[in-house]
């Protein structure tokens, strides 16, 4: 998978090198609100990843969510945990309807209870 020709990792490295700076000059945020704002990051290029393969990974997506609401949190936002936590429940609950997956056996299994 790329953006715009180049390997995820190496715009999380641009991005995160930009910040860097921009904090360096001056640009006023804390070094929580730093590290909230990359992981985010990190979690939304990997769920572009995820939506980019078949099946869906729905985990991979909730994780995105609960790293956008750390972001949230860290610049101020009063989030309870338990509000994350119903959240995530409906969030997966959306994605499993939308997405209509549905749990198969794998070949390996299949065929080892019809060789039984």
């Amino acid at each position: 998978m790329t953006i715009l020709g180049r390997s995820p990792a190496a715009w999380l490295g641009a991005i995160a090198a930009v910040l860097n700076l921009a904090v360096g000059l001056g640009l006023r945020v804390t070094g929580g609100q730093v590290t909230a704002i990359n992981a985010a990051l990190a979690a939304i290029v990997a769920a572009a990843g995820a939506l980019a393969v078949r099946p869906i990974s729905i985990p991979v997506l909730v994780a995105a969510g609960n790293a956008l609401a750390a972001v949230a949190v860290a610049f101020g936002a009063h989030i309870a945990e338990t509000q994350i936590g119903l959240g995530d429940a409906a969030l997966v609950a959306v994605l499993t309807l939308a997405l209509h997956q549905t749990p198969t056996a794998s070949r390996a299994l299949r065929r080892l209870t019809s060789s039984a």
